[in-house]
């Protein structure tokens, strides 16, 4: 992680120093949709609430299979058609389920039934490296005046991911619960995209703006809780496994 962030440091260092002369440096927003593949993590948490004695309300129960996430990017233009550039994400998925806790009846004591929300969340921060091909800066786009305002990008990017796993436990008629934070995990992140939107404007501070799909894997070690209160035993603790189809839209300012 040291080293990671220290390499990231002297990586920004360099580029401003280049963009300074160059003019050559472009910033990048992005929100998008990303599925998950938590089969393993949902069957976990399906199998700990079996254990339980928590009655669910709902048809259905809930699972977590996607979830939003949101980019930026600093991204250095080396030549026409290709960036090399620095990149954070953070994206999460979260599920909610209702039950209820049926007590008493033992030896006359009165019967009391309690309501229960279990809120599950997981999430990932991401710190990484990016290259960008530049299709629309081709000889071949160019060649066809209506794509003038059109750009095209291939992005294909490498980061380590710091994940975790977030549950609350909330007695709702009574106003209490509990917070419980999993220990973090973590694992290396591939992805790439491709990228087509609309040139606004060609000046350095608001360029363009347009949509993007890809695909992403991470996959983390397994997780880990507490000495106490365990959430999960040892043979069903799972791994946290963010890999998936991501679609979303993204603007950038300058290059």
């Amino acid at each position: 992680m040291k080293k990671l962030i220290l390499f990231i440091s002297v990586f920004m260092v360099s580029v401003a120093a280049y963009t300074q002369k160059k003019g050559a440096l472009g910033v990048e927003f992005s929100a998008s949709r990303n599925q998950y593949s938590l089969d393993e993590f949902n069957e976990s948490v399906d199998n700990a609430h079996s254990n339980s004695s928590l009655i669910l309300t709902s048809n259905e129960y809930s699972e977590i299979t996607d979830g939003m996430g949101y980019g930026l990017a600093i991204n250095l233009q080396l030549s026409e058609c290709f960036s090399l550039g620095v990149y954070s994400n953070y994206f999460f998925g979260k599920s909610q389920n209702e039950f209820m806790y049926i007590s008493g009846g033992e030896f006359g004591t009165p019967i009391d039934t309690s309501y229960w929300e279990r809120h599950h969340e997981v999430n990932s921060f991401v710190l990484g490296l990016k290259s960008g091909f530049f299709l629309s800066r081709t000889a071949f786009w160019k060649k066809y005046n209506w794509l003038s305002k059109v750009e095209s990008t291939i992005d294909v990017g490498v980061g380590y991911g710091f994940s975790k796993f977030i549950f609350y436990n909330i007695i709702v008629d009574k106003s209490s619960g509990t917070h419980r934070e999993f220990n973090k995990v973590s694992g290396v992140q591939l992805k790439s995209q491709f990228k087509i939107g609309y040139i606004i404007s060609n000046n350095t501070h608001f360029s363009s703006i347009g949509i993007k799909i890809g695909y992403q894997y991470l996959h983390t070690s397994r997780l880990k809780g507490a000495e106490f209160n365990y959430y999960f035993n040892e043979e069903n603790a799972p791994r946290l496994n963010f890999s998936g189809i991501t679609a979303g839209i993204y603007l950038t300012f300058g290059k």
